[in-house]
């Protein structure tokens, strides 16, 4: 499912639904158009796959017993800005230690880096890491619905951003880049005139979830050392010459 999204035309990725029917929610910060009264932003000059928030979209279903359906739906979706990607040439261990961040400082060894594990003959054209600690006040926040803000002052970090560092095999090195990370929480108007043929006609900030955009699942470090470390490898593996995978492709 992964990889075949990745792969689909760039018309397919420009449709308001997934290949399966999902509605997929648009950005808010890459839309045009302006805000009505309530602050509603019409979403019809989807021009770019870049505007939307995800490839894949949210499952929705009509009831078209009283003919056409529409409602709201609440999302969230990640939303990162990066700097200006950086080259560097082959990096030996003592630069990936000063120059990656908690997944895979602790990892490096002579012959295991973020690109590839020599002993086991894994290899892998990207990389993710991230600077700034995992929080468990957050993970208790989601799990016992503990309020957000509760734990500000015990922990400044809480309210730090989160960054993300891409890594990317090019030949005769890599290229890197660090993107910092928020949470957006908006509210989607979902039109269906037909039971298959659902889409977002507009959209708002959210005017329920009040949560900190600075809180992403990332803070859960089950959760985000496991997606930094096994992606790569989870979405194909690569020779030690690091040919580009659809993911670094994208």
């Amino acid at each position: 499912m992964y990889a075949s999204t990745l792969l689909e035309s760039n018309q397919s990725l420009l449709e308001p639904r997934d290949t399966y029917g999902n509605v997929r929610i648009p950005r808010l910060e890459h839309l045009s158009g302006y805000a009505d009264d309530q602050g509603w932003i019409d979403v019809s000059d989807i021009s770019s796959p870049v505007q939307y928030a995800s490839l894949v979209g949210v499952p929705v279903k009509a009831d078209l017993r009283a003919g056409n359906a529409n409602y709201s739906i609440e999302a969230s979706y990640l939303n990162l800005t990066c700097n200006t990607a950086q080259n560097f040439s082959y990096w030996h261990t003592q630069q990936w230690k000063e120059n990656t961040g908690l997944v895979w400082q602790p990892r490096v060894t002579a012959n295991i880096t973020p690109l590839g594990d020599e002993e086991e003959s894994k290899f892998t054209s990207f990389f993710l890491d991230t600077f700034l600690r995992f929080n468990d006040d957050a993970r208790l926040g989601e799990e016992y619905d503990v309020p957000y803000n509760a734990s500000w002052a015990s922990d400044p970090l809480l309210d730090a951003t989160r960054s993300i560092l891409w890594g990317s095999y090019v030949p005769n090195g890599m290229m890197t880049t660090n993107c910092s990370v928020n949470y957006v929480h908006v509210e989607a108007f979902v039109d269906c005139p037909t039971s298959n043929a659902c889409a977002v006609s507009r959209i708002r900030p959210s005017q329920k979830d009040t949560r900190s955009i600075r809180l992403t699942p990332f803070d859960v470090d089950t959760t985000a050392s496991m997606f930094f470390a096994l992606l790569p490898y989870a979405t194909g593996q690569s020779t030690p010459s690091g040919e580009s995978s659809p993911t670094s492709g994208s």
